[in-house]
């Protein structure tokens, strides 16, 4: 088994995938992690996949999943648990404003005692006003009013897990609320959550999935996960054993 699995959600990414894929490969070859890369085509109507699947030819620690329809971003990140094989998981986005070369960093919180989780905290983001006020209000708002989780940038990336910690959970939540399930989940289970500062980069490929329809979804599925989880007994929120 490989020590570490990386994998990148892309839906419509042929603008950036390539790069995003060589950068990984630097990291490959610098760090000297021994690592598997996945990415999951999520029903792209583009070249992603045909760009990665050439890029396999080149690179043996690189593999594709392809998704025949779109399926949405939590389903994404399950395939991605799935597919990894590894005791550490990392993901990462598909549009280079993360740098992979903090993902060593990552590891090694990762590795101390009871950490099931760690995320990259985007302290200085290089967004738009508008990218910031909307992660303020989500983050500082929202996150601490209906789950009580105090983080300054739940949904940053890159974000390392222990497979211990997702064997344990099944994933409800639908969309970007998954990185909130996770974190709480983590929490519940008595892991320990650590923000790690990480680089952020200017969008230079690619474009945003964030839209005010994207938003007023993200609140709806906020409220659907919110109302549910109160209704739920605390060991039906985990895993059942075989």
């Amino acid at each position: 088994m490989k020590r570490l699995s990386i994998f990148i959600p892309a839906f419509n990414e042929e603008a950036s995938i390539r790069t995003t894929i060589d950068a990984l490969n630097d990291l490959y070859s610098n760090s000297k992690l021994e690592m598997e890369c996945i990415v999951i085509d999520d029903g792209s109507t583009d070249r992603t996949a045909e760009i990665v699947e050439n890029a396999i030819t080149e690179y043996p620690f690189l593999r594709l999943v392809q998704n025949e329809t779109n399926k949405g971003y939590s389903d994404v990140i399950k395939t991605g648990f799935k597919e990894s094989v590894t005791e550490f998981i990392v993901w990462i986005d598909a549009d280079l404003q993360n740098d992979p070369s903090d993902i060593p960093v990552l590891l090694d919180y990762l590795q101390r005692d009871n950490v099931g989780l760690v995320i990259g905290w985007r302290k200085n983001r290089k967004d738009s006003l508008f990218r910031k006020i909307v992660s303020m209000v989500y983050n500082r708002v929202l996150m601490r009013l209906f789950f009580g989780l105090n983080y300054n940038d739940i949904n940053g990336k890159p974000k390392a897990l222990r497979r211990e910690f997702v064997s344990k959970i099944k994933i409800s939540s639908k969309g970007w609320l998954i990185d909130a399930e996770l974190v709480k989940k983590a929490e519940d289970l008595g892991f320990k959550v650590i923000e790690i500062p990480v680089r952020h980069q200017l969008r230079k490929l690619g474009e945003s999935k964030l839209s005010i329809k994207s938003i007023f979804r993200t609140q709806k599925y906020i409220l659907e996960y919110f109302l549910n989880q109160r209704k739920q007994k605390p060991e039906n929120l985990l895993k059942k054993k075989a």
